[in-house]
């Protein structure tokens, strides 16, 4: 889904897996530009953790 309308407002349009790939890799590129590669932390694990973040695991932050 992709937001149409001010924040808010609830108006979203469909869009496919692949334009959502693309919107996502656009931006993070952009990101990366613009700001380096310390303004991206990708957050990964098994998923047993629940996603739960703590100074324990993520100790540069």
């Amino acid at each position: 889904m992709k937001r149409v309308g001010k924040r808010g407002e609830g108006k979203f349009e469909r869009i496919s897996w692949d334009e959502a790939l693309d919107t996502i890799s656009d931006n993070l590129r952009r990101i990366l530009k613009d700001y380096g590669n310390e303004a991206v932390h990708v957050l990964y694990g098994t998923g047993v953790d629940g996603g739960n973040i703590t100074n324990s695991n993520v100790p540069y932050v």
